[in-house]
Parts: C-alpha cells; sequence; structure tokens
C-alpha cells in the first residue's frame, strides 16, 4: 500500500526495512484515545521525500493492538495473535467464490489479475484484508471488519458484504436490461 505523510523531521527519517504502526483513523478523537485500538504493523518497502510530502510503500506484517502512545511518535503495542487453525476452509473456498462472483459481475480489465491473486493468497488474514481493501468501498463497513478480532465473525461479515453487494450488481442489472 502506497502512504503519504507530511515530511515533518521524524517522518523524514522513516527508511525502508523500517517498521512502524499505522493506525486508522476516524476523528481526532481516535488519536486521542489510541489505546487498546487495533493498528497494523507494516514494514516500510520504499520511502521518498519529495518536497513537503514523503511517500511510502508498505506491507502489513500483523495486526497490533495499541497499549500506550508517547508523543503521537512512539507506540507500545502487543501483537494480536489469531488463531488460524480453527478457521475452516469452507471459509476461505466461499470468500473466494463469492470475490471471483463479484469480479466477473464487474468486469473489468484487471478482472483476471484479481482472481490470479485471489488463488495465490493462502493466508486467511491476507485473503480478508485484500477482499475488503478492493470491494468493501464503505469506510465504516471495512472499519469494523478491521476492528473484528474473532476470524470467523470477520469471514462471516464480509461475505455477508460480498452477497450484498452481488445482489444490489444484480438488481442493477435487471432494472437496465428492462
Amino acid at each position: 500500500m502506497k502512504v503519504e505523510l507530511g515530511a515533518s523531521p521524524s517522518s523524514r527519517k522513516i527508511q525502508a526495512g523500517d517498521k512502524i504502526v499505522a493506525f486508522p483513523v476516524r476523528s481526532i478523537f481516535d488519536i486521542f484515545f489510541s489505546r487498546n485500538k487495533i493498528a497494523t504493523l507494516v514494514e516500510v518497502n520504499n520511502a521518498e521525500t519529495q518536497d513537503k510530502i514523503v511517500k511510502l510503500e508498505v506491507k502489513g506484517l500483523s495486526r497490533v493492538k495499541i497499549v500506550h502512545v508517547r508523543k503521537f511518535k512512539e507506540a507500545l503495542f502487543e501483537v494480536i495473535m489469531e488463531e488460524e487453525a480453527r478457521i475452516s476452509h469452507e471459509l476461505m473456498d466461499n470468500l473466494r467464490k463469492k470475490s471471483q462472483e463479484l469480479i466477473f459481475l464487474i468486469n473489468v480489465d484487471e478482472s483476471d489479475k484479481l482472481i490470479n491473486l485471489l488463488n495465490y493468497l493462502v493466508n486467511i488474514h491476507q485473503l480478508i484484508d485484500f477482499i475488503s481493501n478492493y470491494f468493501v468501498l464503505d469506510f465504516h463497513g471495512r472499519y469494523g471488519l478491521f476492528n473484528e478480532l474473532d476470524l470467523t465473525r470477520r469471514g462471516d461479515a464480509l461475505l455477508s458484504i460480498l452477497t450484498s453487494l452481488i445482489i444490489k450488481l444484480n438488481e442493477k442489472r435487471i432494472m437496465e436490461q428492462e
């Protein structure tokens, strides 16, 4: 994911290979009340400073819970250990199938590439994050998925969102044909 930051003295120091905590912010209150919030530990793949902007390319490593923030520049956090063993392959297969169905309905030039990417993702966390980031355009829906710690509920909620999107697209197509 590509991220742009204001070029402050601390953000100018970020280099490729650094690990930082990425925290989604909805309002100013999220910044001041960040304790026990979910964030993502990311690794910086590339960092460029241009004028007043620092452009980062980051890769998510794991989900973390913020324990304490110091001066909005440093954070203590705990890595959230999620059990993958109890996640059924059926859930992963259902997520792939619903995503593919949605991709076929949308039918863009990159459809084949998206389907191939889905097949390469074997980690349930990566699969859910990938699908959420591409297809859940509603910020509150995506934020809710991000904050859900139970993988089964997270996957089921995403399936529900995908099913709803597919129904809306099918209804729209029927109305356009009439």
